[in-house]
């Protein structure tokens, strides 16, 4: 699946198609997002926004109770600083989020959406490096 995508055609099927067709793991969870499991462990969830014409990528991350939101808050702006390309977000007091965002107005290549995703996802591997505190994960 090479050839490049119109806009009209973006859609999760045809994303979770392009997936599989570059050799990776998906499924579907129960929101319909598509889900893509990378072998380090990192979970991308892939959501189309067919109205504003937009690719979200996101992965969620536990973070352990016993640390205040200031100490949350202060990693997530801190991965912010450091990391490039995705957005993180303290989205409650046990969930960290990180989200990448691209627009397909006018169609885009197969190539494109993989390459997007494994950046994303080479991102993502960086938070637990960067956790000095320890903050992401489980109780």
């Amino acid at each position: 699946m090479y050839e490049a995508l119109s806009e009209d055609q973006v859609s999760v099927d045809v994303l979770e198609r392009v997936f599989q067709a570059a050799f990776l793991r998906t499924e579907r969870d129960t929101d319909g997002d598509l889900l893509v499991r990378d072998e380090s462990g990192i979970n991308t969830f892939v959501r189309v926004d067919s109205e504003r014409k937009i690719v979200t990528f996101f992965s969620l991350w536990g973070l352990k109770e016993e640390f205040p939101e200031g100490e949350k808050l202060r990693l997530a702006n801190e991965l912010n600083d450091q990391l490039v390309v995705v957005r993180f977000t303290v989205r409650s007091p046990r969930v960290l989020w990180c989200d990448h965002q691209f627009l397909y107005a006018g169609g885009m290549s197969p190539i494109t959406i993989i390459a997007a995703y494994r950046r994303f996802v080479s991102v993502c591997r960086e938070v637990p490096r960067r956790d000095m505190l320890g903050i992401v994960g489980t109780d």
